[in-house]
């Protein structure tokens, strides 16, 4: 059997490239493919640390110190929104958010426009799943001066953790009409 660090070359030659681009295909629609990909990180990190096969995932990553693609692939998104918000990015990428236009200055200044889609696949877009996570880290915002800082922020926040794209989000909700209300 290979020695530890060449395990942990082997798995960074071979399973972790798979992180590139993730902020491309992460949002693919096939979840079961995004779930398998993090199956293999899992068990790389079961064989890679002598971890019994039934150990947890959430277990196996505190054992490792890696953290989960799911995680990866949204804090690459973060990145990738702070980039295009503050123009460090090619002008044609702008066009992928939309700035909210508020004449005062607000505590909702640096938040931007959730795009509404009525297909499921427009909401794995870039667009609509980076606003969503851009205006989960809007408070960051205010203790960052540089991406760096934005990027440590976003690793350690837990409403970025705890965000599912499974679930609607509350900002593109459509308001429910109330029965208990008359309209006239």
């Amino acid at each position: 059997f290979l020695p530890k660090p060449m395990r942990l070359d082997l798995y960074n030659k071979v399973i972790l490239p798979s992180r590139y681009a993730i902020s491309v295909w992460g949002g693919c629609s096939n979840k079961c493919l995004f779930d398998a990909l993090e199956a293999i990180h899992c068990r790389a990190a079961r064989v890679i640390f002598n971890l019994p096969r039934d150990t947890p995932s959430a277990d196996v990553r505190t054992v490792s110190g890696w953290k989960s693609f799911d995680l990866i692939y949204k804090v690459k998104i973060a990145k990738l929104m702070y980039n295009i918000y503050y123009e460090a990015t090619p002008p044609s990428m702008g066009s992928i958010i939309q700035k909210r236009n508020l004449k005062h200055n607000l505590r909702n200044n640096n938040k931007i426009v959730v795009p509404r889609f009525n297909t499921y696949v427009m909401k794995n877009s870039i667009g609509y799943r980076g606003a969503i996570i851009w205006n989960t880290l809007t408070p960051i915002l205010e203790n960052t001066t540089n991406i760096s800082a934005y990027a440590r922020w976003a690793w350690k926040s837990q409403p970025l953790r705890d965000l599912s794209f499974a679930s609607e989000s509350p900002s593109v909700t459509q308001q429910r009409i109330s029965t208990e209300f008359l309209y006239y």
